[in-house]
């Protein structure tokens, strides 16, 4: 369904691409051709570009948006232009220069990257009034203003509540902590930019400077920039000589928990000299799929398909499962509906969902007190998901703070420690051994024993001088850890179904498109997963209702709602036009699994791979990579 040259430009693209304000700003909806637009107006620059020693900025949310986008433009682009995410350009272009200015060191900062800065477990700061005390890595910035920031945080525990009256003293110790030692998160750089872009005294100042080396920048996936990073993009484009493009969709942003937030393109468009255009027609959906995007619209726009589209094929599927899990009969029905060689992707709101339809649930998560223990047994799920990179170094946090005393050493502190990179890269393939493996019988407390022998002795390796106490309150056994230790559960799934399609949540596939897609809904509950009949319709602006809509309209022919009765009854009720779109309504055979049962399930060997010969460490990285992981294998004894 994607427009062929001929197609291109339509006349909503030719009057973006002709436009002559200051800032154009685009409301585009999904498939009508943003990133072809955004690329060719790039390329229209470059063709005229004569500034020299100033650069254009080409920027986006994802480093796969602009991978994309460099590869559109032939990969060519190099100084003085830049092509790179948002969060990415902040830092390196006004952080790291001018963070001295807000209380930063001179000598630069140093980024500790998402999920490794969870893992950081000091220094910490009491959060409210219960006594909680959480990592400053773990407090992340949502909204407010610079003075008065709103803050969240989680732990291993959940959300921690971060009451108004404390947040004064958390700002001192994060200003505290970026003073002494440096270390900065995504979200801390992202305060960091506004911060200085919008100071008082030097903010002007530090703006033209930029603008000058970037007089025009293009965004792309407005929607997606989070609260202080729109604030200091705002700043930018604020400066006069400063001419741009600005693409996205109100009704696709879908990362509230980050502080993005769809206002931001009413933001845009007041800033002087800038200019709303609209893209409405999408090159991807047929009519049917137009029309549900429609439906699932939370600004109220109309998606509309092209003059020559198809209708498409929209198909409810009730299911009565009390948990999800992707048997065999409900795939056959999925196979039914997706033609062999059309692509297929099956998602869902939460990661717990995607988990269980695709098999990898545990029986039991980690048990016992030991903050250690918790982040290394998380190390085990990242490995078996196949973040690898993340894994080892969670588990190199571990072995440096006990040989250093520092959580996350560069090479360079390594070897000034005489540390062999290629010896320590050995260690922590041992220890990630020790973490993944699982035996027969073993409860948590003995797992604890285990692995903490095994850092034990890859510390003494290392010229730890020994204190075994120090490593055990670490590791301190409990009560509860005398619970079995359970391996992975691989539900009877088909097999064929997972091999053809792509398994993942909504927000993992934005961007994507399919041939058909199945929107899979778990049954209802009052306070984990409320109706949809509800959620995507409440009285105000709705992030769940633009998660659905983002889900619906990645489908190219085929889109798939599989719900739980409870949800398409109310649906039916409350929402009878919205179910008036669909043109065929299936309901899943029952079986033991729809009932509440379980397929029959067998254990079997945690993250297991098939053996490989040893695998040759890279000596010039600090930790092993993924290829070198692989090796790994996991028996049971």
């Amino acid at each position: 369904m994607s427009p062929s040259n001929s197609d291109f430009p339509n006349s909503e693209q030719k009057d973006v691409l002709d436009s002559t304000a200051r800032i154009t700003v685009v409301r585009a909806c999904p498939g009508s051709g943003k990133t072809r637009v955004f690329v060719e107006s790039m390329r229209r620059h470059l063709n005229s570009w004569q500034k020299k020693g100033t650069g254009i900025a080409a920027l986006s949310f994802t480093n796969v948006a602009q991978e994309q986008i460099a590869k559109s433009l032939g990969n060519s682009l190099s100084c003085p232009h830049f092509v790179g995410t948002l969060d990415s350009f902040m830092l390196r272009f006004v952080v790291r220069p001018f963070g001295h200015l807000v209380g930063l060191p001179r000598e630069g900062s140093r980024l500790i990257p998402a999920p490794l800065d969870a893992a950081m477990e000091y220094p910490e700061v009491q959060v409210n009034s219960n006594h909680q005390k959480i990592s400053l890595f773990q407090i992340r910035f949502l909204d407010g203003t610079e003075d008065a920031p709103n803050l969240t945080a989680r732990d291993f525990r959940g959300p921690a509540n971060i009451e108004a009256s404390y947040v004064p003293k958390i700002l001192a110790s994060k200003k505290s902590l970026w003073e002494n030692r440096g270390l900065i998160t995504h979200t801390d750089s992202h305060y960091l930019a506004a911060s200085i872009l919008r100071h008082p005294k030097f903010g002007k100042a530090v703006s033209q400077l930029v603008a000058r080396r970037f007089p025009v920048i293009l965004v792309d996936e407005l929607q997606d920039t989070g609260w202080f990073l729109g604030h200091a993009l705002l700043e930018l484009l604020r400066v006069p000589s400063v001419s741009g493009l600005v693409v996205g969709d109100p009704d696709q942003a879908i990362y509230e928990f980050g502080g993005a937030r769809p206002t931001i393109f009413n933001d845009v468009e007041n800033l002087e000299g800038a200019v709303c255009y609209t893209m409405t027609k999408t090159h991807r959906c047929p009519k049917l799929i137009a029309a549900i995007s429609s439906a699932l619209s939370d600004s109220g726009s109309t998606v509309s398909s092209r003059d020559d589209a198809e209708d498409g094929r929209t198909i409810f599927l009730i299911h009565e499962m009390t948990k999800a899990c992707l048997d065999e009969k409900l795939s056959a029905q999925i196979a039914e509906a997706c033609q062999e060689n059309e692509s297929l992707a099956i998602i869902a709101r939460k990661d717990a969902t995607i988990r269980g339809l695709i098999g990898e649930s545990t029986a039991n998560n980690f048990k016992g007190v030991s903050h250690a223990g918790r982040r290394l047994d998380h190390a085990m799920h990242l490995f078996c998901h196949g973040q690898s990179s993340i894994a080892s170094r969670m588990v190199a946090k571990e072995l440096s703070w006990l040989v250093l005393k520092n959580e996350s050493p560069t090479n360079e502190e390594l070897r000034n420690n005489d540390i062999d990179i290629r010896e320590w890269k050995h260690a922590l393939y041992g220890i990630l051994q020790s973490v993944c493996s699982y035996y027969d019988g073993e409860d948590w407390n003995d797992w604890l024993k285990r692995v903490k022998k095994t850092i034990g002795d890859s510390a003494v390796k290392f010229n730890w001088e020994e204190n075994r106490s120090e490593l055990s309150g670490r590791f301190r056994a409990s009560e509860k850890g005398n619970a079995k230790r359970i391996a992975v559960i691989a539900s009877n799934i088909d097999d064929s179904i997972c091999d053809k399609a792509i398994v993942k949540t909504i927000h993992q596939v934005k961007g994507d498109e399919f041939d058909c897609v199945v929107l899979f809904v778990p049954k209802p509950h009052s306070k984990n997963a409320p109706c949809p009949s509800e959620e995507w319709w409440p009285a105000s602006s709705s992030e769940e209702r633009r998660i659905a809509f983002v889900a619906a309209s990645r489908a190219k022919k085929t889109l798939i709602m599989c719900v739980h009765r409870n949800t398409y009854d109310a649906l039916k009720e409350k929402r009878p036009k919205f179910v008036a779109l669909f043109q065929q309504v299936k309901r899943r055979q029952r079986t033991h699994a729809a009932s509440g049962g379980a397929s029959e399930a067998l254990p079997h060997e945690v993250g297991a791979r098939p053996s490989r010969s040893e695998p040759k460490l890279n000596t010039h990285a600090l930790y092993p990579s993924r290829s070198e992981l692989r090796g790994i294998t996991f028996k049971n004894k």
